[in-house]
């Protein structure tokens, strides 16, 4: 696939049990920015659920994202 052949943007709507997180498995919306840097994301909500040490994860995501200068967007 080339540069120009990039999605514009990604929809993630699978469970947030799936994502969210910086885990190993957890992690698509970090893995998603390392394959198409700048894509646009836009996540079902909501983001997570769970302990307080899986939502803190949660904002890691959050910082990796406005740190990619990416559109997100929940809904």
């Amino acid at each position: 696939m080339t540069k120009g052949e990039y999605p514009k943007a990604v929809v993630i709507g699978s469970p947030p049990m799936f994502r969210g997180s910086t885990l190993p498995g957890r992690d698509i919306e970090i893995q998603i920015l390392k394959k198409f840097p700048g894509i646009a994301l836009f996540v079902e909500k909501p983001i997570a659920t769970g302990s307080f040490e899986e939502l803190k994860d949660a904002f890691k995501v959050a910082k990796t994202i406005e740190s990619s200068g990416s559109i997100c967007s929940v809904g």
